[in-house]
């Protein structure tokens, strides 16, 4: 029992001085990767060596590796955090040319003006309504009053059906010679 508790004594103290000389140790022998010591029969100590060769008879040579064998791979660590967002990547180049569109609706066509001018000769209000032929719409209009420096004020000029209305009056009473023409701008609109 003393024996073997000597003997622990020993792998504890050698395990120590692995510690603390192991880099002297294994500058000093041929083979880095084993370590050479001879082991004391008579009392237990053991001691490192560069060769097993130099123990004495009443000691027993011990050869073991510096490292031990490699363990099995662990098991994968878990997923760690995502990294921060990187810079854009360069502008990448042009795609190619997308297919031609299906065509359009048609437009406008036959564009038109239609004009009716209505005289009078005297005070009052008068309306001129210019509209479209068959067959076209009224898009836009407008209106007109001559002279155009005459005592006159135009009321009304807007869409009226399929056509365009004006309205004038005169703004004093007195007999003269004046007009009052509507414009109603007419085209084809496709369905």
């Amino acid at each position: 029992m003393q024996r073997r508790m000597k003997v622990l004594v020993m792998v504890l103290g050698l395990a120590a001085v692995l510690l603390v000389t192991g880099g002297v140790a294994l500058a000093t022998h041929s083979n880095p990767s084993e370590l050479h010591a001879c082991y004391n029969n008579s009392n237990g100590l053991m001691f490192f060596v560069s060769n097993p060769a130099s123990c004495s008879p009443n000691q027993t040579a011990v050869t073991w590796n510096q490292s031990g064998v490699p363990g099995p791979q662990g098991p994968a660590g878990p997923q760690g955090p995502a990294g921060p967002q990187g810079p854009a990547g360069p502008q990448g180049p042009a795609g190619p040319q997308g297919p031609a569109g299906s065509q359009g609706p048609a437009g406008l066509s036959g564009l038109q003006t239609v004009s009716v001018t209505e005289n009078r000769t005297n005070s009052g209000a008068q309306a001129a309504i210019a509209n479209c032929p068959a067959g076209k719409q009224v898009i836009g209009g407008g209106a007109h009053v001559s002279p155009i420096n005459g005592p006159l004020a135009l009321q009304v000029s807007r869409p009226f059906g399929n056509g365009w209305e004006a309205n004038a009056h005169t703004t004093v009473v007195q007999n003269f010679n004046w007009s009052v023409t509507a414009y109603a701008i007419c085209a084809t609109v496709a369905p």
